[in-house]
């Protein structure tokens, strides 16, 4: 066995660091993803549906979404449909399309409630909510 004493300046190459951060990452999301059971939200509070709304408004872009007050607390999916455009007369400018869809669902990882955007697999943390898996 060789011992090789470093200084305070010394440190591994810089490759072998991003090589070790790149596999980290790759297990920690192999590692994610198994853990991911679907779930609800239980005992839902003004902050817990906030958090929900943030997090929707984030993956869309939007400063403002609408969502009902029991939002995936039975259902462990969420569609969110773009808002309906009117003209000053009231009529719809255009209708809803299938592929404006957006596709969400909520899971528990490990003790986490975490919202998945279906399209990008982009994962957001819900603050102050409380979920369990879905039965």
């Amino acid at each position: 066995m060789v011992w090789v004493r470093r200084t305070a300046r010394s440190q591994p190459p810089r490759s072998l660091q991003l090589t070790l951060f790149a596999a980290l990452a790759v297990i920690e999301c192999a590692s994610a993803s198994a853990r991911d059971v679907p779930a609800v939200i239980v005992q839902p509070t003004e902050q817990s549906r906030q958090a929900l709304q943030h997090a929707v408004g984030q993956a869309l872009n939007r400063e403002f979404v609408q969502l009902s007050d029991a939002a995936l607390t039975q259902e462990s999916r969420l569609i969110i449909a773009p808002a309906r455009v009117r003209d000053a007369q009231g009529q719809v400018i255009y209708a809803r399309e299938p592929h404006t869809l957006e596709h969400f669902h909520l899971v528990k990882s490990w003790w986490r409630c975490i919202l998945i955007r279906e399209s990008t697999q982009k994962r957001y943390k819900l603050a102050h909510t409380k979920c369990l898996p879905k039965t």
